[in-house]
């Protein structure tokens, strides 16, 4: 039973992830904005939703912060996996080789942003500040920066047509947000079943079975997008996901007030956010490089990730 109210509580996900992102996009088309600030902004916020609902709930209801930080770590790494589905979905040679270089600007923030979470569970700092850990601090800091460099760099992609008036589009997306929530915390409740019995840990059921359930939205929108041919869209879906995603360690915190998330977790989720950094940076060659050979419609970046993902997975599960 457990397993058949994981199917569904993903399936719940997919469909309102898919009309959410469907809404949103049809927001930001009647505000006038372009394709890589909508996949950054409204996609990003948008199918980053589960990820906030589930690693927030797990903190705050099940009291599991291992969970909660390993469906964000794992989200990270699953969404980059994403990048390979795309090829596969392409079918024209390495996607990244299409895509703007100034999402490279992205994936460097990415990177810094995965590389403070590894720093606060190193450091393991037993205080808080205002109930926030001093590292969640500037990932905050970090993260509003980051955004706005993205902003400034894109601000020229944005256009000043506008036309039907967005209300009704932004309505619409909020009640698929509601069905969303509803499933994120059923998630939580069936994650937890599933780790206590089946016997394996905590890290990995957070990184594997709730990041990838949690991805879902990610992979839907982006794989529509590339059927649409945008793939800056898609590209900056995935790689603004992932910036936030970080930035719900800090909302975790508000749940830990007289310790971090960062300062009780396992040490194992180093391993699973070094593995987002390295995608994220094969990510960022492939868009300096283009290169255009692929074997078995995948790209060699694409293949690089993908043996990451599934050595880091295999490491992970027996770390436990």
């Amino acid at each position: 039973m457990l397993w058949l109210q994981f199917i569904g509580a993903c399936l719940i996900i997919v469909v309102a992830g898919s009309k959410l992102v469907y809404h949103a996009h049809r927001f930001a088309e009647e505000k006038g904005w372009g394709d890589v600030w909508i996949g950054f902004t409204l996609l990003a916020v948008a199918t980053s939703l589960p990820e906030v609902f589930t690693s927030t709930c797990s903190v705050a209801l099940v009291k599991v912060p291992d969970l909660a930080l390993g469906n964000i770590l794992g989200s990270i790494a699953f969404n980059l996996f994403i990048i390979a589905i795309l090829d596969v979905v392409q079918g024209k040679g390495p996607l990244l080789k299409e895509t703007d270089t100034g999402l490279i600007l992205c994936g460097g923030i990415s990177i810094i942003l995965s590389s403070l979470i590894i720093a606060g569970i190193s450091a393991h700092i037993p205080f808080t500040i205002a109930g926030i850990g001093p590292l969640s601090i500037i990932i905050v800091l970090v993260y509003l920066l980051g955004a706005r460099l993205v902003f400034r760099s894109q601000k020229k992609a944005v256009s000043s047509v506008r036309t039907n008036s967005p209300i009704e589009s932004f309505l619409k997306y909020l009640v698929c947000a509601f069905f969303i929530f509803g499933a994120s915390i059923w998630l939580v409740h069936i994650a937890e079943g599933i780790a206590n019995q089946t016997g394996w840990g905590k890290t990995f059921i957070g990184v594997i079975f709730l990041g990838i359930a949690t991805s879902l939205p990610e992979m839907t929108t982006s794989i529509s997008a590339v059927r649409r041919g945008a793939f800056d869209m898609a590209i900056a879906n995935i790689l603004g996901s992932n910036m936030f995603n970080v930035l719900i360690v800090p909302m975790s915190d508000a749940f830990l007030p007289d310790a971090g998330i960062l300062s009780v977790v396992s040490v194992n989720h180093i391993l699973t956010a070094l593995l987002g950094i390295l995608m994220t940076a094969i990510v960022i060659v492939g868009i300096i490089y283009r290169s255009r050979k692929s074997f078995l419609r995948l790209g060699l970046d694409a293949i690089g990730m993908v043996i990451i993902y599934i050595v880091g997975s295999y490491l992970l599960f027996h770390m436990g």
